[in-house]
């Protein structure tokens, strides 16, 4: 899996989880733009090791 197929999948688990940016960016501790970012393959740098520490959805 590259970085956009993980985006992608990232994107899609969200939308069927029903959570919205804000609400997933509040959970991690990042910004809803770092995720925007991330989602449309704008920034490969968004502390993935991050996201991997925080909350489960």
């Amino acid at each position: 899996m590259d970085f956009q197929e993980l985006a992608q999948e990232l994107s899609r688990l969200r939308k069927s989880k029903n959570i919205s940016q804000p609400i997933m960016a509040t959970h991690l501790h990042i910004s809803r733009a770092t995720i925007s970012n991330f989602e449309n393959g704008s920034s490969a740098d968004v502390g993935l090791k991050k996201m991997m520490q925080k909350e489960r959805f």
